[in-house]
């Protein structure tokens, strides 16, 4: 038959995304870094984690951007452990860094 866009059709598409499903996320993909992880890779994978938060933990603020509410560490040493991050808003968040410091 010599069908190029094989990968296309939606039988064979499930099909790969049944059998990928699970292989190749956190540490099963090959490029996991574990404690190596950057700054900005260590965020994203709580936020996939946790989800977007939409309300601060300090005062109560409920805010929809998704951009006014961080994702705070609070120990400050950056470790793959989801019980060590707090939802801050931006005002919050630089209060508890200064704190910190």
């Amino acid at each position: 038959m010599g069908e190029k866009n094989w990968a296309k059709r939606p039988e064979v598409r499930e099909k790969i995304r049944k059998f990928m499903l699970g292989r190749l996320i956190n540490e099963k993909h090959f490029a996991w870094k574990d404690k190596k992880v950057s700054y900005s890779g260590l965020h994203k994978w709580v936020q996939r984690k946790l989800g977007r938060p939409n309300q601060c933990e300090y005062c109560g603020e409920i805010i929809l951007s998704p951009y006014q509410i961080h994702w705070a560490n609070k120990s400050h040493k950056y470790l793959r452990d989801l019980t060590d991050w707090i939802r801050l808003c931006v005002p919050c968040h630089r209060k508890y860094d200064a704190n910190i410091s």
